[in-house]
């Protein structure tokens, strides 16, 4: 099959090699070779650094690399998880339950003791995790050492609420994390994650390292090597943030939650670290090992949060990328294929881009997750109307960088925290929400003309892209379905139609508004320009349309 695509003012010649085995595709720019490189094909370069996330994947350093007989029988690649055919668990556990155990035993660490692991040949294949529970019993309360999380206990409060015959403790594994405590005092509960020498993960983990105590990343205690790999080892945090759990009881503690996420991001951008998975707060941990994630109305957990004492931490660095030193914070560029982060990904590249800010996109994330839990508290705590909206605006240039919201939510906590500090906090929404919400309703006049150069206005018309994930091989037809371009507004559904002859793509119709409505054209898209690339085990294509359009239609 061969396209003719023009855009961009030059003519793209592209084939595509239908294997079943694999699929590769070819750009030629007039008489000049081009490679697609990271499924990212646009024009040449701007003068912005441009910094590609291939180049910090791997590293040189060896840091006196232990020289034992540990290995690790299964691969460590991002791309295979629970849900990847031939996950095989009990490998990972036959790991955890062999040398590795008298290693960390060596080292001061007692590894959970994993369930069932006598009956492991009886395990469905279909398994993708196992339990574990601790080796030890463990005190309730603070240890002495607050990097470590708080243990819940199994008083009368819990059998209130029903769980008195449940383990306080009980942990879940895929394999490469794994829990502990520490042999000399039970009451540190550890979790150990494995990384490859050199990797950002071992980099950005081993920086962390470097300090006993970053507010709003979790702690790394030490980093243990073995045979090319490292172990980290973390204190064991849990997640409750956003859960009743540990949903904030007023408005000071809510305001806290924001300092602690903003001061980690803001560390790790200040070290040139993307974290590139900050989403849905499932890289977000407390320090405070519950007994379950669900009663928000036990004594013990409202006196922790009175108290100040629940700290906020982001964690993961599996996907993260490390720029240079020297590298600008504004200038910093990733090609748009190497996005991560919300399922529905900022306006930073459904404009057409093919470069990104990392670094602005990590932001975006972590604003679009507090959005969508606290967009219901502004009528309560106005100030965070324009923390919020700043960090969320759709151009990456006029967004507030991580140290910005920092500085903005500080300074205004100075003018505003004695008048809403004591509010109670609104109750969690079941369902949050993303889209149609304003976080300046019913605000304060004066408050809103006082702060109104951080709200963000609507989206401008202008391109649009999608990305289309399969061809249909009986219509010979590309469907690309529609993309989100603003909070209010849908972009058109476009379908491109493959002519079996000349093999050339055209723009056919085009489907405007919230509701489907009568196909039509629209004379305003003046230019197409479809990429075609290997996308998995099937073909996939990127559409940048030219032109303007009226979104509100």
């Amino acid at each position: 099959m061969v396209f003719k695509c023009i855009g961009d003012g030059f003519l793209r010649q592209c084939w595509i090699s239908e294997s079943k085995a694999s699929r590769t595709t070819k750009c030629v720019q007039r008489s000049r070779r081009v490679t697609i490189r990271d499924m990212s094909v646009g024009p040449p370069r701007d003068p912005i650094r441009f910094v590609g996330a291939h180049i910090t994947q791997s590293g040189t350093e060896t840091d006196d690399m232990d020289d034992n007989d540990i290995t690790i029988p299964f691969s460590l690649d991002e791309s295979i998880s629970i849900y990847t055919e031939g996950f095989d668990i009990m490998k990972r556990m036959i790991f955890w339950d062999g040398p590795i155990r008298a290693y960390l035993l060596e080292h001061g660490y007692t590894l959970n003791t994993i369930e069932n692991l006598d009956t492991i040949h009886e395990w469905d294949p279909e398994d993708r995790v196992c339990f574990m529970y601790p080796a030890f019993e463990s005190a309730p309360g603070f240890p002495a050492d607050q990097r470590f999380a708080f243990i819940e206990g199994t008083d009368s409060e819990y059998e209130r609420v029903g769980q008195s015959e449940k383990r306080p403790y009980l942990a879940q594994s895929a394999g490469k994390v794994f829990f502990g405590q520490e042999t000399a005092c039970h009451e540190h509960h550890v979790a150990f994650k494995l990384v490859r020498n050199g990797s950002p993960e071992h980099r950005a983990l081993k920086l962390l390292s470097a300090h006993k105590e970053i507010r709003g990343l979790v702690p790394v205690l030490e980093m243990l090597p073995f045979r090319g790999h490292w172990l980290a080892v973390m204190p064991r945090w849990d997640e409750g943030v956003v859960t009743q759990c540990l949903w904030p009881r007023n408005i000071r503690q809510t305001l806290d939650l924001f300092e602690d996420l903003l001061s980690g991001l803001a560390f790790l951008h200040e070290h040139r670290i993307v974290h590139r998975d900050i989403r849905g707060f499932s890289n977000v941990l407390v320090n405070h090992l519950a007994v379950d994630h669900y009663h928000a109305d036990i004594p013990t957990r409202c006196a922790l949060l009175a108290n100040n004492q629940i700290k906020t931490g982001i964690f993961d660095y599996n996907l993260s990328v490390i720029f240079p030193a020297d590298v600008s914070l504004s200038r910093a560029r990733s090609p748009w294929s190497k996005y991560y982060g919300m399922p529905a990904p900022p306006v930073d590249i459904c404009l057409g881009e093919y470069q990104f800010n990392p670094f602005a996109s990590d932001v975006a994330s972590l604003g679009a997750d507090l959005r969508a839990l606290f967009h219901h508290f502004t009528p309560v705590a106005p100030l965070l109307a324009p923390l919020i909206d700043g960090m969320v605006h759709w151009d990456p240039t006029s967004r507030l960088t991580a140290s910005d919201a920092l500085e903005l939510l500080r300074s205004m906590r100075q003018e505003y925290d004695s008048e809403v500090r004591n509010l109670p906090a609104p109750a969690r929404e079941n369902s949050p929400r993303q889209l149609g919400m304003n976080l300046w309703d019913n605000l304060p006049p004066p408050f809103v003309e006082r702060w109104k150069h951080f709200r963000t206005p609507s989206e401008p018309l202008g391109v649009g892209s999608w990305l289309v994930c399969a061809l249909d091989g009986m219509s010979q037809k590309w469907f690309a379905a529609f993309a989100v371009l603003s909070t209010t507004s849908f972009l058109p559904t476009i379908t491109i139609e493959l002519n079996t002859e000349s093999a050339i793509p055209t723009l056919t119709s085009s489907n405007f508004g919230r509701a489907a409505g009568p196909t039509k054209t629209h004379p305003k898209i003046s230019d197409i320009l479809l990429e075609v690339f290997p996308y998995g085990d099937i073909v996939g294509a990127r559409v940048r349309l030219s032109g303007l359009w009226d979104a509100q239609t």
